[in-house]
């Protein structure tokens, strides 16, 4: 199998994109916390709730980079 070359420009296209990819996670697990701590205390919030909240938070708001795609 021959290796593909990527040019630096879709390298950095990539790295911008994972960029923004991570500032949305971590925002959206932010709200998603903060969300949960209004109705729970932080010692009986699960990952899992976390996880479920963020899901619905990211799928209810979709950004710029995700609204075409749904």
């Amino acid at each position: 199998m021959s290796e593909r070359k990527i040019s630096k420009k879709s390298l950095e296209n990539l790295k911008i994109s994972n960029q923004e990819s991570n500032r949305i996670t971590k925002e959206s697990l932010e709200i998603s916390l903060l969300q949960l701590l209004e109705k729970k205390e932080l010692t009986k919030i699960t990952i899992s709730e976390l996880v479920e909240k963020r899901r619905n938070f990211t799928r209810d708001f979709p950004t710029n980079s995700t609204k075409d795609y749904r």
